[in-house]
């Protein structure tokens, strides 16, 4: 038994090993050279989606009738993870497929002219690109996400709004071959009153039965304030009062599940649903004091679990599939389906895993990113054996197994003492090598200074101090 468990360690450091060099210190390079495919591509990514509150992955609520549909006729990724739990971070990483260390990408630092992004790649190829981002301090064109983009929106307005944009582009593109981007950020918590409020009736579908007393303000704080609050302080919170939160939460879902519905309404009108390419995906998820905190500041796995629906023009390609899978795989997956050649990628294209391959099987690594400081040495690794945290420069660490402990509550660090050690290598090695191929690249980050109106609207949000 001690053999065959040794054996099993084993392969799992070498795909460590592997994950290491490939997607950190060679990058990525080659990509498939078919013959191109000009079908429309769609990315979707909802703002702080956990994938526990779909019902396509388990949800005991109906939250997402919409995005349940889409999944069902899709290829679902069981155990897709961001790797940063940053909104700004985890889409630059999401657009660039670069390490979060790599690119350099913060809620001081814009994006480089000199990373080439997504959206560059298919405006370059010969399509029509269309950005509309509903984050218009950091997904905005001042902090370079317009990049590639021929048509780029960037307002804080709500699904119904930015749906309304959208149709603009398609009624005006659905003959073209076009790339498009959407980000939806009605599930993030709110500024004014209580967290999670879309204004909408559908903020009480599941917590109509609520009799406390809870109403989103304390002592002048509000909102995602108040719940920020609560992280600093640990101030302890009614049972009832925490299962409201998550009540509007699950609100928050099923008003943009419906906005989803209508805008897969809208290819249909425009007879493009079945030859387009549609990824849907999250740039973090949320927590709801699993781990002592709210809101989205710590690597757990509530909060770096996300959904990774992916539809395949023509007859659909309905999987699921329980190979680790990070956002950074976006990108070259996307080209590759495109047929577009690219170079200087971190991530792997996931065509390969869809189509059976089962040997694809990195582990994801994430790291944390405190607004006001460089890119830390706080990191975590999954695979599908373990769940490893570090931190403090490498001198603190956490275990998890997660194959008995998804959740990672247990913390085996102190036991398993020389899987914990290697596990520290690994994320030793991803750090330093990260930093080499950043001073390597050169990428030249100009600094943002936000004015006073975006600092306190980031600070009611939950982001600053």
């Amino acid at each position: 038994m001690k053999k065959e468990r040794n054996n099993q360690n084993q392969v799992f450091y070498t795909i460590i090993i592997i994950a290491v060099t490939v997607c950190a210190a060679s990058l990525f390079t080659i990509s498939c050279h078919n013959k191109p495919k000009r079908n429309p591509v769609i990315l979707i990514s909802i703002d702080t989606l956990r994938p526990d509150h779909l019902g396509t992955y388990g949800y005991n609520r109906a939250t997402s009738p919409n995005i349940d549909r889409l999944a069902g006729e899709s290829t679902v990724f069981e155990n897709a993870y961001s790797h940063s739990p940053n909104t700004i971070i985890s889409h630059a990483t999401m657009l660039t497929s670069l390490h979060p260390i790599v690119h350099g990408v913060t809620p001081e630092y814009k994006m480089a002219n000199s990373l080439q992004t997504l959206a560059e790649y298919y405006k370059t190829a010969g399509y029509t690109t269309g950005g509309f981002t509903t984050h218009n301090d950091w997904l905005c064109k001042e902090m370079g996400f317009a990049q590639g983009f021929e048509v780029f929106y960037s307002r804080y307005v709500n699904a119904r709004a930015v749906n309304k944009e959208v149709f603009k582009f398609l009624d005006k593109h659905s003959d073209d071959e076009f790339f498009l981007f959407i980000h939806y950020y009605d599930v993030h918590s709110d500024f004014a009153d209580l967290p999670y409020r879309t204004c909408t009736n559908m903020d009480q579908t599941f917590c109509k039965d609520y009799q406390g007393g809870f109403t989103g303000c304390q002592d002048g704080l509000c909102a995602s304030e108040l719940l920020k609050r609560f992280n600093d302080t640990g101030a302890p919170l009614p049972k009832q009062d925490l299962q409201y939160i998550i009540d509007l939460y699950d609100g928050g879902i099923l008003y943009t599940d419906n906005y989803i519905g209508q805008f897969m309404n809208k290819l249909k009108e425009l007879e493009i649903y079945d030859k387009t390419m549609i990824v849907l995906t999250a740039d973090h998820g949320e927590e709801f004091r699993e781990h002592g905190h709210f809101l989205h500041d710590q690597l757990y796995e509530e909060t770096m679990h996300v959904p990774l629906i992916v539809k395949f023009p023509g007859a659909p390609i309905k999987r699921r599939v329980p190979q680790l899978a990070g956002v950074i795989d976006i990108m070259p997956t996307l080209l590759d389906f495109s047929a577009i050649p690219y170079n200087d990628l971190q991530g792997l294209s996931l065509l390969p895993v869809v189509n059976g391959d089962q040997s694809q099987d990195h582990p994801v690594f994430s790291t944390l990113k405190e607004t006001g400081t460089d890119q830390a040495d706080n990191i975590s690794v999954r695979n599908h054996s373990y769940c490893y945290f570090t931190w403090d420069r490498f001198k603190n660490s956490f275990l998890f197994n997660r194959e008995t402990d998804i959740h990672e509550t247990i913390d085996l660090a102190a036991r398993e003492t020389e899987i914990t050690s290697q596990m520290q290598r690994f994320a030793k090695e991803y750090f330093l090598t990260n930093c080499n191929i950043r001073n390597r690249l050169k990428h030249k980050r100009a600094k943002i200074q936000q004015n006073d109106e975006t600092t306190k609207l980031l600070k009611s949000l939950g982001y600053l101090n």
